[in-house]
């Protein structure tokens, strides 16, 4: 004997779709009909006003009696309107089915490289690589704090794409610090894009540009990736403030104290950021170089040198607070540029909010110079500051 179970979730569906149950004994296509109203009716019938739907080719479909007008006229403007309905469903329809016609069936088949998958790296290095696999912020973070761990993700990241997004825990919209995933090889890193705090500015001088793509760094692309990553040419990045412009609160009246922060933010154990004096009162125009000979011994020119050991991994960042009355600073514009696009010489660096949206004439006037420490062994790192 065999028994036989009732899918409970496809009665649920049949009755939503047919609330009447066994009541209905068919269906009418209203695209396909008109109504018709007769002129007159007979005194010795039970109703008075009968409704009448007439096929395109002239044959009485379906016919109604009622016993008032205000009836009639209601049913006649529920079926015009059903009609309507139906005619518009219909036309989206055919609409998808004809866009759906259009596609290739062998190009819609290769539309198939983001297939979700558990991360598992002994499996999924010789797994499909049209696989990838989605992270929540605190996972990866625990994975990667491991050497061997983060080592396998870098590797898995070569061959598939790997998504990492914000906890559910940040109720208040706030973001994590991106530059873990992206150098760790992590292709997609969502952020929460209504907050405009250091995440999202780290996130617009990352795709610098505005196309929303950038080409994943030299050293996280290579085959020998150990070596690679372990045997690196430092140099060092020396910055000079020397000027400024424009500097105001972007709502309110009054001078600022411009107290610049410039930050080289990059792989583990070679991140810095370092303060140049506060300019007092002076956000108009301020001026880091010394006045006269004997200023210089008591207010030297800011010159910042960062040690620098893979410039591909690295974005460089200016910060520009004002310090209030008790020394507190307080965010006032940003710049953050790729460090492998940044060149020599004196460059004049234009100051975003913190929507990374221009101020307009805000900008540091600095100069920029490489040092490097010890012969270049690799020809390409040279290459990115040509």
């Amino acid at each position: 004997a065999h028994c036989v179970a009732e899918d409970e979730d496809a009665v649920e569906e049949s009755d939503r779709l047919n609330p009447l149950g066994d009541f209905v004994k068919g269906a009418v296509d209203l695209r396909c009909c008109s109504v018709e109203v007769p002129r007159s009716a007979s005194s010795s019938e039970v109703y008075r006003w009968r409704l009448r739907l007439i096929s395109n080719g002239g044959d009485k479909i379906l016919e109604l009696g009622f016993m008032d007008v205000e009836e009639l006229n209601d049913w006649i403007e529920v079926v015009q309107e059903a009609g309507r309905t139906s005619t518009e469903v219909h036309r989206r329809a055919s609409d998808k089915s004809r866009r759906s016609s259009c596609v290739v069936p062998e190009l819609s088949a290769l539309v198939v490289c983001c297939q979700s998958v558990p991360y598992k790296p002994d499996s999924l290095l010789e797994d499909n690589p049209m696989t990838m696999c989605s992270f929540v912020e605190k996972n990866i973070e625990r994975l990667l704090s491991v050497t061997a761990h983060r080592l396998e993700f870098i590797e898995y990241s070569r061959r598939h794409l790997a998504r990492v997004y914000p906890a559910g825990s940040r109720i208040d919209s706030s973001n994590y610090d991106p530059m873990v995933m992206w150098n760790a090889g992590a292709q997609l890193v969502a952020l929460n894009f209504q907050t405009p705090d250091r995440a999202m500015q780290l996130n617009h001088g990352r795709f610098i540009g505005g196309t929303g793509f950038a080409l994943k760094p030299r050293q996280l692309r290579m085959d020998d990736l150990n070596q690679r990553l372990m045997e690196s040419t430092p140099y060092m990045l020396r910055v000079t403030l020397l000027a400024g412009r424009h500097l105001s609160r972007p709502v309110g009246r009054g001078v600022i104290n411009p107290l610049v922060e410039i930050e080289v933010v990059g792989a583990e154990n070679n991140s810095d950021k370092r303060r140049c004096p506060t300019r007092l009162e002076s956000g108009l125009n301020p001026c880091w170089l010394p006045c006269r000979q004997a200023d210089a011994i008591e207010q030297p020119i800011p010159i910042l040198e960062f040690s620098v050991e893979q410039p591909e991994l690295s974005l460089l960042r200016f910060v520009l607070n004002d310090e209030d009355v008790f020394g507190d600073p307080k965010f006032i514009a940003h710049a953050t540029l790729p460090l492998h696009l940044v060149r020599t010489g004196f460059r004049s660096v234009q100051l975003l909010n913190g929507f990374s949206h221009p101020l307009e004439l805000a900008s540091l006037l600095v100069h920029i110079d490489f040092n490097y420490s010890c012969a270049v062994d690799s020809p390409q790192l040279l290459l990115s500051f040509n």
